[in-house]
């Protein structure tokens, strides 16, 4: 098996090594990134996650059908991907604010005690006293 091809940044990847020799694995992420020269951020990994779907769906299984694929549906990976990355945005806003109210309850919980604790404090004086 020719191993020349398979170094860091390359998309087949060296995985271990069975009883045939060489295990090689197609690596989507370097193949996206080097094919289309798109740069991590953060839609970074919406696009990954529909080139591995795409890759599942068997659309593409090697570095030319990434090409392709890239080519033909740029427009359509980059709509998809603001519109993860808008969802992601949206479903972190929400969980946050969650746990502001929860956050905030519990304060409100903390300074009723403590206003409650003075008088709580007299009243077991007092109890102390009579006994």
């Amino acid at each position: 098996m020719d191993l020349d091809g398979v170094r860091d940044g390359a998309p087949w990847q060296l995985h271990g090594q069975d009883d045939r020799g060489p295990v090689l694995v197609f690596d989507v992420e370097v193949a996206v990134h080097a094919a289309a020269g798109i740069p991590r951020g953060k839609l970074w990994p919406a696009i990954v996650a529909q080139s591995e779907e795409a890759q599942d769906d068997g659309l593409f299984d090697d570095e030319a059908g990434v090409k392709e694929w890239l080519a033909t549906n740029y427009d359509d990976i980059m709509k998809e991907g603001q519109r993860r990355l808008q969802k992601a945005a949206a479903a972190y806003e929400k969980k946050k604010a969650a746990q502001d109210v929860i956050t905030k309850a519990r304060a409100a919980g903390q300074k009723a005690e403590a206003r409650a604790l003075p008088a709580a404090n007299r009243e077991a004086e007092l109890v102390a006293s009579l006994g």
